[in-house]
Formats: C-alpha cells, sequence, structure tokens
C-alpha cells in the first residue's frame, strides 16, 4: 500500500519485479466514496501482463493475496493456472477468509505453508 493522502486512505499497487512495471489498482472515486476500490480492469491488465512474462520461464511466481476476486473465480486466477501448467511454483499469500475457495481452486496442487520464513525456505529449498 502507499499511503500519500491526508485522509489516510491508501493505495494499492502492483509491481512485476522482473520489468519494474507498476500498476495502480485502485480507483480515485473522490473522498466521499465507500465500499470497495478495486479497479478489477486494472488488475487483469496486470494479471495479463504478468502471464506474458511467465514466456521467460522465471523460477518462481510471488502473488501478494488470494483475495476476493480470485475467490470469486477472477482476478489472478489465470495467471495462476498458467504457472501451473508451466511448471513454475509460485507463493501466493491466502487470508483466512478465502481459505475454502483457495482449497476449492488449487487442490491437490497446492501445498499450505505458515508465515514463517525458515518453513518456506525449506520449501523453496526442496525445489531446486
Amino acid at each position: 500500500p502507499v499511503c500519500e493522502k491526508s485522509d489516510r486512505r491508501c493505495d494499492v499497487l502492483l509491481e512485476d519485479l522482473a520489468s519494474g512495471h507498476r500498476t495502480p489498482l485502485f480507483d480515485d472515486r473522490g473522498a466521499g466514496a465507500r465500499g470497495c476500490r478495486l479497479d478489477v480492469a486494472a488488475l487483469i491488465d496486470a494479471a495479463m501482463k504478468v502471464e506474458r512474462s511467465l514466456e521467460n520461464d522465471p523460477a518462481l511466481l510471488v502473488l501478494n493475496k488470494f483475495g476476493k476476486v480470485e475467490a470469486d473465480g477472477g482476478g489472478m486466477c489465470g495467471l495462476m493456472a498458467k504457472a501451473l501448467e508451466r511448471g513454475i511454483p509460485a507463493i501466493i499469500g491466502v487470508p483466512a477468509r478465502n481459505l475454502d475457495a483457495w482449497r476449492n481452486f488449487a487442490g491437490e496442487f497446492s501445498a499450505e505453508l505458515s508465515e514463517n520464513a525458515d518453513e518456506i525456505r525449506k520449501w523453496l529449498g526442496k525445489l531446486c
């Protein structure tokens, strides 16, 4: 999150670490707006850009969050599936509220890890 506004609302930027390209994911709907500010079109556009970068066979895909849009079957789901098809391991943050949706989506292709860095390092070490 990038918090630069006086009203303390934060914006979310998605950054492709390989290219450095940054995509703002929240709409600026004005000071009085309520509810979700996620720009789903920007999220899908970013997912398509990252999906194209999978052609470079990265060693790992890291996604910050399996959020509400993904839990509903959209957002980055196609990107995740494409990484799986190409044999690219992925680390994806999943909030507790979306665990059931994640388990339905990922099924047997998922290994659940805690946020413990040593556990993640061990899992990554097994991939090499």
